[in-house]
C-alpha cells in the first residue's frame, strides 16, 4: 500500500493512544506533539510538559529552541528548531521524530547512537534514508547522521519507503505536515502495530491522505 499526504494542517485536541507497553506509548505521545510543532491549532491532551514519557524527548529538542507549552487544556511544541547533538542510544524509537524536526531546523544537528546496538543502527539509516528522500541535506557517517534543511523550513515532499517500519511511518505523518508539497510513503500499516487507527484519527483532525496503490478494495487496514 502507498499513502499520499497532501500538505495540510490538524487542529482540535489530540490524545495519543496508549497500549501499556512503555516504548510504544513514548512513541505515541512523542508523535501527536510532534505534529503539534508544525500545526498551531492541535493541542496534545492527556499531556503536561512534566510528563515522563516525553520528558527526554522535550529535554533534546529544548537545546534546539523548540518547548513544550501550556495551552489550555493540554500541550504543544513552540519555537523554531535550531542545531541539535543528541545521543539516542537509550531512544532509538525517537530517532524519526527528531530527525524529521532536525530536517527544518537552522542549524546542522548531529544524532548518534551505541555503535553496537544493531536496531538503532537500522533505524538510524532508515531515518538517513527517509531525511535525504523528504530534500533534507542528510549523511550518514556509520554510527550518526548529520542533518540540516537543504532549502527553507518546509521540506519539498518526496516519496519514502518505510521499510515496515511503524517509527518511519509514524515520522512520515509529521514530514506531511513539514512539507510544502506532498509526501508518499510505503507500507503506512505498519504503524498500526503501536498506533492503531493511527491514519483515521490523522483524516480527523484535518490531514489530506489518500491511498494511491492498494491490494485492497477499502481502508480497514489504514
Amino acid at each position: 500500500m502507498i499513502l499520499r499526504i497532501k500538505p495540510s494542517a490538524l487542529k482540535g485536541y489530540m490524545t495519543p493512544y496508549r497500549t501499556g507497553d512503555e516504548a510504544f506509548d513514548r512513541f505515541s505521545s512523542c508523535l501527536v506533539l510532534s505534529m503539534s510543532l508544525f500545526c498551531p491549532e492541535l493541542i496534545v491532551s492527556g499531556l503536561n510538559q512534566y510528563s515522563k514519557e516525553i520528558e527526554a524527548f522535550t529535554s533534546i529538542l529544548k537545546q534546539g529552541g523548540v518547548e513544550a507549552v501550556t495551552r489550555l487544556k493540554g500541550i504543544s511544541l513552540r519555537g523554531e528548531p535550531q542545531a541539535v547533538t543528541a545521543d539516542m542510544s537509550e531512544l532509538p524509537e525517537l530517532i524519526p521524530l527528531v530527525v524529521i524536526i532536525c530536517a527544518t531546523a537552522k542549524g546542522a544537528c548531529c544524532i548518534s547512537v551505541d555503535s553496537g546496538d544493531e536496531r538503532a543502527k537500522e533505524i538510524l539509516r532508515y531515518s538517513h534514508e527517509m531525511a535525504d528522500c523528504l530534500g533534507a541535506d542528510s549523511v550518514m557517517l556509520y554510527d550518526r547522521i548529520m542533518i540540516k534543511r537543504k532549502y527553507s523550513a518546509m521540506l519539498p515532499g518526496g516519496i519514502v519507503n518505510t521499510h515496515h517500519d511503524p517509527y518511519i511511518a509514524g515520522a512520515c505523518a509529521v514530514a506531511g505536515l513539514a512539507s510544502r508539497d506532498e509526501i508518499s510513503l510505503t507500507a503506512p500499516e505498519s504503524l498500526n502495530r503501536i498506533y492503531p487507527r493511527f491514519w483515521q484519527s490523522y483524516r480527523t483532525y484535518g490531514g489530506d491522505i489518500y491511498i494511491k496503490e492498494t491490494t485492497i478494495t477499502t481502508e480497514e487496514e489504514l
